[in-house]
């Protein structure tokens, strides 16, 4: 293989990776519900104890909020929306900030996320 072409041949596989490579962008609700599926025993009543994946999983959300203002806002509105959407108790997910260790408090369906 001459040089040109190996040249070539790398260029090629460079730009290839960056098109096929999704660009960084705001977290999607359909990226965060998975996440909140193993919390959903403990949120409904059902475990008197959040799981270790739950916590995991919703302290690697909290760690993404914290880090980007997009981000922050986008699983806030979409965890009200699961608020709104599921027989949450809100007692007990008032508890997660405190037994997950997290910084942040999105645990009322009436919050406003723009704040």
């Amino acid at each position: 293989m001459t040089a040109f072409t190996s040249a070539w041949l790398m260029s090629f596989l460079v730009v290839l990776a960056l098109i096929m490579s999704p660009a960084r962008g705001v977290i999607q609700c359909g990226d965060i519900v998975p996440k909140l599926i193993p919390c959903e025993s403990f949120d409904l009543n059902a475990s008197p104890d959040p799981s270790a994946e739950c916590c995991g999983n919703i302290q690697a959300l909290d760690k993404l909020a914290a880090t980007s203002v997009p981000d922050r806002k986008a699983i806030c509105k979409c965890l009200t929306s699961v608020f709104k959407s599921f027989p949450i108790d809100y007692n007990k997910s008032k508890q997660l900030p405190q037994l997950c260790n997290l910084t942040i408090k999105i645990t009322d369906p009436d919050i406003n996320c723009n704040q």
